[in-house]
């Protein structure tokens, strides 16, 4: 809601989501489990065995924002401010029977489930709490659209599982522990940033911008003293990191219908509480300590567009945009695993350390076509990219990078039948990706290509007010089995038909 009176506004907005239910665990990572024989005799029925590898799962988030905004009859002062609170929750329980590893009477449970340190324990919780506060003011001085800021982030982290694996063992604290790779902590991050959009002439827009953060971050222990060791390098206590990150944008009008877009920025990113207090235990190989010796990550991001909004191409009501977009970006310092640890003067390495870089680039091509009430739609992207040296050794060769997508091609027809009444079909094809890192960390499963087809209905019966909307889509319309391409191989969802209303007042 909000509520406007003279030069103030005031707004105010809450949501709030809830969700339960049995999932498969397998919607963490991979498919879920083949079910043989062994299970089946040592759950006692398929559908047990089938259960034991669910979670029950219950998840809550809320979201609080309130907004402030002072624009008087006064070029110097248009002051905004934006305060929010946030909060999820999140616990999931696997089936009781998966817990106990002896029955009653001292026998051993056929039932009891091993669960490995990684795989968040018989029960997991996920708290996490955020709040966000940002002041600004836009100025006008002549041609100059000066914009300064404050900003304040903060987000506090509580993890904990509860495994029953480790029920008799002191070093894991009986089984209810934070899991050493989803660390507890707090992290802070106060800003100030300022942006000055200079039309130098009608045809040419400069905007130079700088940004300051300074984050503090610090880690909350583990329970399990396997996981608070300092003999091999556990250390939870604060840290900090700082950095500028300047930034210049140039808008240049070559026509009144063709425009051209340049941008650099040199940008900071601190490294996350997972970077920085994830760890091993003292006999585990590899890395065991927090890392609190790496740096920010730094990017070197270069942008250029090529836009074009003509009237008239081939009859006088027609119209066609365009846009063509190329980026390029080096990012130094990058934060990861080397997968071959070592100790450095004595000292055991971090979990997480600076890498070697690497470097992404790649191009958008977007077009849209109108004519009365038909209308066309496309979009094509493909991104390149390798890291400095392979995941697991610096001198090992140049490794291709987790997550970069493959080709994709969109193309949408549409038509208005009469106000208010539009049908469209869309088809996105997405190419082969088999580009993927082989020596990281992070697993990527090759994709297959894959095309899929949507349809949809959108009525607006008021059409004069658009207030009511209706619309049916079906997605996948072909009921197409593909495996998306950052799924790890499993299989998408299959033919989709959805119904929409929306009315707004």
């Amino acid at each position: 809601m909000s509520y406007d009176v003279g030069a103030h506004r005031f707004a105010l907005s809450h949501s709030e989501f809830s969700d339960e239910g049995r999932k498969p665990w397998a919607t963490r990572r991979g498919t879920m489990p083949e079910i043989t024989d062994r299970h089946i005799d040592k759950y006692g029925s398929v559908e047990r065995a089938q259960l034991a590898y669910t979670v029950y799962n219950k998840y809550s988030n809320n979201v609080t924002t309130a907004n402030y905004r002072y624009n008087p009859i006064n070029a110097l002062v248009d002051v905004d401010l934006t305060l929010s609170v946030s909060e999820n929750k999140r616990h999931w329980e696997r089936p009781d029977f998966t817990w106990n590893k002896y029955n009653p009477d001292g026998s051993k449970n056929k039932s009891y489930m091993y669960v490995s340190v990684g795989a968040y324990g018989h029960a997991s919780d996920l708290n996490y709490k955020r709040h966000f506060a940002d002041l600004n003011n836009t100025a006008q001085l002549g041609d100059h659209t000066i914009t300064t800021g404050l900003q304040y982030q903060y987000q506090d982290r509580d993890s904990l599982v509860n495994n029953r694996t480790y029920a008799t063992k002191a070093s894991k604290n009986f089984g209810i522990y934070t899991p050493y790779y989803e660390p507890s902590g707090t992290q802070s991050t106060y800003s100030a940033y300022i942006a000055d959009a200079y039309q130098i002439t009608d045809y040419l827009l400069i905007t130079p911008s700088i940004r300051y953060d300074y984050v503090r971050s610090e880690g909350k222990g583990n329970l399990a003293s396997d996981y608070t060791d300092p003999t091999v390098g556990h250390d939870y206590s604060a840290v900090s990191h700082d950095g500028w990150s300047p930034r210049l944008e140039l808008d240049y009008y070559i026509t009144d219908n063709t425009s051209l877009n340049m941008a650099y920025a040199y940008a900071f990113q601190a490294p996350t509480i997972d970077d920085i207090y994830s760890v091993q235990y003292a006999k585990a190989g590899g890395a065991k300590a927090t890392s609190r010796d790496i740096d920010a990550e730094r990017v070197h991001a270069f942008s250029t567009s090529l836009t074009n909004h003509t009237v008239g191409v081939f009859t006088h009501n027609d119209q066609f945009a365009g846009q063509i977009t190329g980026f390029y970006n080096e990012v130094e310092n990058d934060i990861g695993q080397r997968m071959k640890a070592k100790r450095i003067d004595g000292t055991q390495q971090g979990w997480r350390v600076n890498l070697d870089g690497f470097k992404t680039y790649g191009i958008e091509l977007m077009g849209q076509y109108r004519i009365n009430g038909f209308y066309a739609n496309s979009s094509l992207v493909k991104m390149e990219g390798k890291h400095n040296g392979s995941w697991k050794d610096s001198t090992g060769e140049n490794d291709y990078i987790p997550g970069i997508p493959p080709l994709n091609i969109n193309f949408g027809l549409g038509y208005e039948w009469v106000r208010g009444l539009t049908t469209g079909w869309d088809l996105r094809w997405y190419d082969k990706q088999d580009d993927v890192p082989t020596t990281s960390y992070v697993v990527n499963n090759a994709s297959e290509s894959y095309t899929l087809q949507d349809i949809y209905v959108k009525w607006q019966p008021l059409a004069d007010k658009e207030q009511l909307t209706m619309r049916l889509t079906v997605k996948n319309l072909t009921d197409r089995y593909y495996k998306p391409y950052l799924s790890n191989g499993v299989a998408a969802a299959g033919r989709e038909i959805r119904a929409n209303v929306a009315y707004q007042f």
